[in-house]
């Protein structure tokens, strides 16, 4: 499969705002956007994959992105609801095959309560391996308002309407990932709450995912926005906080 590529030296800043995608999917909107006027939408069933530059691999590097939680949930009351429905997905990944990667996703289970939620899945990063048997006490609440209009099911049409959107929010999603396949992921914000797996091998590339359909219901939860995607290596963030740290004890000497 084709992904996009970018290289990069300290580190790599894709903010879409000069209207170009090095992901190798998607499309740059005006809609919605966290910093600039300009962002990268993912629709139902599109992805979007980019290589992690390859200077980056064999030492610890963040991939950091900021993700538009659209407020989006499904009525279970309604008439044909589906026991699931998929929503959005982003994460890291390494190697062609869907199994090896992991990420965040909105899924409604009603098991899982997860209008309230974001699911952690280690199973796949996109259509190919879906089912998330992983649920993250970390990741919830969704920290957006949700709608309070879920859809509409009309019998017989067998179609599903989506209904309104929430008040949607921007929330950034960090991952850390080690040259031994492990992977630390944390929302910002969210004072020690992360969580550490391992996925075979260092992570090479950035995915995500707008969105499964459901065979006769239609994607109600379908759509995502993504900006400032970044990837700092360690060496990098280091020479950073040694420099503030310097920096830091000039002024105070200067005081």
């Amino acid at each position: 499969m084709f992904r996009g590529s970018y290289s990069a030296s300290a580190s790599m800043i894709v903010n879409f705002d000069d209207g170009t995608n090095p992901f190798n999917g998607g499309t740059v909107s005006t809609a919605q956007a966290w910093s600039g006027d300009k962002s990268l939408y993912l629709g139902m069933g599109v992805t979007a994959l980019l290589d992690v530059p390859a200077e980056y691999l064999g030492q610890t590097f963040t991939v950091s992105m900021m993700i538009y939680d659209m407020g989006k949930w499904i009525d279970r009351t309604v008439q044909g609801y589906p026991t699931t429905c998929y929503g959005p997905r982003w994460g890291v990944s390494h190697g062609p095959d869907a199994g090896q990667g992991v990420g965040l996703a909105i899924i409604e289970k009603s098991y899982l309560a997860s209008t309230s939620g974001y699911s952690y899945s280690k199973e796949g990063r996109f259509a190919t391996s879906w089912f998330s048997n992983e649920w993250e006490a970390s990741f919830t609440p969704r920290q957006t308002t949700l709608s309070d209009n879920g859809g509409t099911y009309d019998p017989e049409t067998g179609t599903w309407t989506m209904g309104t959107e929430g008040v949607g929010q921007w929330t950034q999603w960090n991952f850390e990932c080690a040259p031994n396949g492990d992977v630390t992921i944390w929302r910002e914000g969210w004072t020690g709450k992360r969580f550490t797996t391992n996925i075979g091998e260092q992570a090479s590339e950035i995915y995500f995912y707008g969105g499964r359909n459901h065979a006769t219901l239609g994607a109600p939860l379908a759509g995502v926005y993504v900006d400032d995607v970044t990837v700092v290596p360690e060496p990098h963030a280091a020479v950073l906080f040694t420099v503030s740290i310097l920096l830091l004890g000039r002024v105070r000497r200067r005081r």
